[in-house]
């Protein structure tokens, strides 16, 4: 039990650093009612999925509620599913996630649909349970590479990874 804790507080960790917000990113101007409709209905770009995907990631961890992480993250992502289930199981167990704000500090396209993400984290202090002692993280700096595949009309995560 000890070691599934100290797994299950480690794999924690490596999520919510991998799970980033866009706070500080620059905003992206939304279509104005003089846009043409063309404008208006072009496809979404891989970067701004990305960033999407990522503020769907902070919100989960903030609230517990995963519905709209879980519709942005692919059906054969594992990394994606470790990341839900970790939140969805410390929020169901009565626990909950403060802080761990990320912000993207950049996007670089490396190839096809993989990008490395340039990301900060800030501290944060999880409650695995209603009644158990909280863990501290510092937060700081740290690379992720994911991989987006197309998904209908739109885009979902495929595979994340810290790099």
């Amino acid at each position: 039990m000890r070691r599934h804790l100290a797994c299950s507080a480690l794999l924690l960790a490596l999520v919510l650093a991998s799970a980033c917000g866009n706070h500080g990113a620059a905003p992206h101007p939304q279509p104005s009612p003089t846009t043409s409709s063309a404008a208006a209905t072009r496809p979404e770009t891989a970067q701004h999925f990305i960033r999407r995907w990522i503020a769907a990631g902070n919100r989960a961890q903030a609230s517990g509620d995963v519905a709209a992480l879980r519709r942005l993250s692919g059906p054969h992502c594992v990394s994606c599913r470790t990341f839900i289930g970790t939140i969805r199981n410390t929020y169901k167990a009565g626990g909950r996630i403060v802080g761990g704000a990320t912000r993207i500090r950049g996007i670089k396209h490396l190839r096809g649909f993989t990008w490395r993400l340039d990301l900060a984290a800030g501290a944060s202090t999880i409650y695995p349970r209603a009644t158990a002692s909280p863990v501290h993280y510092a937060g700081g700096p740290f690379s992720q590479e994911l991989t987006v595949a197309r998904a209908g009309r739109g885009w979902q995560v495929a595979r994340y990874a810290k790099h």
